[in-house]
């Protein structure tokens, strides 16, 4: 039994996590959560899921926010220190 990968029709998500996360194709004994008719999102609590979702709420919390002003302060100073050198 092979883990399941997302076909690109899908949606890019599933199909890049299909890619990535198994990307060295392993082999298992026993039946994979994936491998039900129908079934493509098994990878909810993977790496990739997980990044794009902290990135969703840092963008929408932003939004209302002003601290991306005092990030781009902070950026704005370690790039100055680091030329300093």
């Amino acid at each position: 039994h092979f883990p399941n990968k997302a076909m690109p029709s899908a949606g890019t998500l599933p199909w890049l996590q299909g890619i990535l996360c198994n990307a060295n194709n392993p082999c298992f004994r026993s039946p994979t959560p994936g491998e039900s008719p129908g079934v493509v999102g098994n990878f909810n609590d993977s790496i990739i899921s997980r990044l794009f979702s902290d990135a969703k709420k840092i963008l929408l919390y932003s939004q209302n926010d002003k601290n991306l002003e005092g990030f781009k302060e902070l950026a704005h100073a370690l790039k100055e220190l680091q030329e300093s050198r």
